[in-house]
């Protein structure tokens, strides 16, 4: 678990230019590492150069309906 957790956080550190937040791009580097489908956060756009895609919550209940 330690190893993932710094090979993203190095992922990071070099794809900074893709993401504004840093917790973001773990974020995303996590999700796309465990294979989720979506990231669901309220602030989609911070997620626009995501590997994974972000969505609303709203649109994800949307979905599961």
């Amino acid at each position: 678990l330690h190893k993932a957790i710094r090979r993203q956080r190095q992922m990071c550190i070099r794809d900074r230019d893709s993401f504004a937040d840093f917790e973001d791009c773990l974020q995303d580097k996590c999700a796309k590492d465990v294979g989720a489908d979506y990231i669901i956060t309220c602030n989609v756009r911070d997620f626009e150069n995501s590997e994974v895609p972000a969505i609303t919550p709203d649109d994800f209940i949307k979905m599961c309906r």
